[in-house]
């Protein structure tokens, strides 16, 4: 088959599975909400599709979007519907898991605006809504599990129906017929929700990954009690303080208090991932002697000294890293092919590349975690120089970077990842996502 005729057979299958999805059964919107209107249309056909409808009720609000406004979104939504599985179907996911995925979502997003709908109105109602929110996102997540849906893929997907909504805004006619700031406040739920989706998945990931790999009780308790019993709480407050800011009308009616609170959230991202990071790193001391010791002594003329700064060249020395040497059992059959030119890719982008470790300490199943973890350090790098390049050339320097150049340097990320992937033999899938899940940078977590 001709790479032609493969482009076509794709966009004709995506279509098919659009249509399919817009079939199925879905309850009856008509749930009473605060503020007028009950996210209740005249043609129920225009929300048959449950991914379209959760990008809808994504970025409106009952009492906050006109109705005549939410109205004209809808063609919208079902744009980043068709994006969004756009993205999973070019990550490989087949049309059953799309069609399982949007069967789970129907059901989340039902119980969302039901349980939406019970809440009071006004501030005494914003933290049973931002509850109601808490659930949805966290379901988001179990769905695409249930689904055999990785996290990476669902967090690209969800971007991009975002970034379409943000690109379709932007454009005429919407442009004129949706003021500036209710543009603006459509920008600001959008921006909440991947960034709130984004956390989410880096604790939910990393904390099943520590799981999988079955990391020492230490590492897990020190992982589960000082770092997601602490993050986790947080992101479910913001839920809360999300709709206590959409509960007052001079907060959603001030184009500049919007634009103020996008950049707070932004900050708020920023420290989160400082927070993430640090304890990572911190945490290690409390148990780096008994675990280095541990691993150096499965490396035949190895010493927890040489070890330590090998390991310190490649970020190898944060929580999950160390965990990821200190499971992986010698005997396992793992190995892994350098992929080259990233290196040279990084110097292009103006940054020097650091220094490799000296593989020829190694041998085995160890030089592989080495080698891997050295292109893992590479790749995401080269993704935080994309991300800064980005930013530094963002048309307008008074606003966030947008979503759209936001998926071009997240997409490009996991297209190395799955490189990456693709060249580590001898272990499950699972294990190889595990090993890049525990192997990622700090600072990528932002991204």
């Amino acid at each position: 088959m001709q790479k032609k005729d493969v482009s076509i057979y794709s966009l004709v299958l995506i279509l098919f599975i659009c249509f399919a999805s817009s079939l199925q059964a879905k309850e009856n919107y008509s749930i009473p909400c605060r503020g007028g209107w009950n996210w209740e249309w005249s043609n129920p056909r225009e929300l048959r599709d449950p991914i379209a409808s959760l990008y809808l009720h994504l970025m409106t609000r009952p009492g906050v979007t006109a109705e005549s406004d939410a109205k004209l979104l809808i063609p919208v939504a079902h744009e980043a519907a068709v994006s969004f599985r756009k993205s999973l179907f070019q990550g490989s996911t087949g049309a059953t898991k799309l069609a399982r995925i949007t069967k789970e979502v129907n059901g989340i997003e039902l119980a969302y605006l039901k349980e939406y709908a019970s809440a009071p109105d006004g501030i005494a109602g914003a933290e049973a809504r931002g509850a109601a929110l808490d659930h949805l996102l966290d379901g988001l997540l179990l769905s695409a599990v249930r689904s055999g849906i990785s996290l990476e893929d669902l967090d690209l997907a969800l971007l991009h129906g975002c970034a379409a909504i943000e690109k379709r805004i932007a454009q005429r006619p919407l442009s004129s017929k949706l003021s500036e700031t209710d543009r603006e406040l459509i920008q600001y739920l959008l921006r909440f929700i991947v960034h709130q989706e984004r956390r989410r998945i880096l604790l939910d990931g990393t904390r099943t990954a520590l799981s999988n790999i079955r990391a020492a009780d230490e590492i897990r308790t020190l992982y589960e009690s000082r770092i997601y019993q602490v993050l986790r709480p947080a992101l479910s407050r913001e839920q809360i303080g999300l709709e206590t800011f959409l509960a007052d009308p001079l907060n959603i009616s001030d184009l500049q208090n919007i634009i103020m609170t996008e950049y707070n959230l932004e900050a708020n991202c920023d420290l989160f991932g400082m927070k993430y990071g640090m304890e990572l790193y911190f945490l290690t001391f409390e148990i780096e002697g008994s675990i280095i010791s541990s691993i150096a002594g499965r490396i035949p003329g190895m010493t927890p000294e040489i070890l330590k700064a090998q390991l310190e060249i490649v970020h190898g020395l944060g929580l999950s890293p160390i965990a990821a040497y200190s499971s992986i059992p010698p005997a396992l059959p793992i190995s892994y092919s350098p992929l080259s030119g990233l290196a040279d890719r990084l110097a292009m982008l103006g940054e020097t590349p650091p220094a490799p470790p000296d593989f020829s300490l190694f041998t085995g199943t160890y030089q592989a975690l080495l080698q891997l973890n050295y292109d893992i350090l590479l790749i995401d790098l080269i993704t935080a120089r994309e991300w800064s390049i980005a930013d530094n050339n963002n048309p307008d320097p008074t606003r966030p970077l947008s979503l759209a150049d936001q998926y071009t340097v997240k997409a490009s990320a996991m297209k190395r990842s799955s490189m990456i992937r693709s060249r580590i033999r001898g272990v499950s899938e699972q294990t190889a996502r595990t090993l890049m899940t525990l192997f990622q940078m700090i600072l990528i977590s932002r991204i």
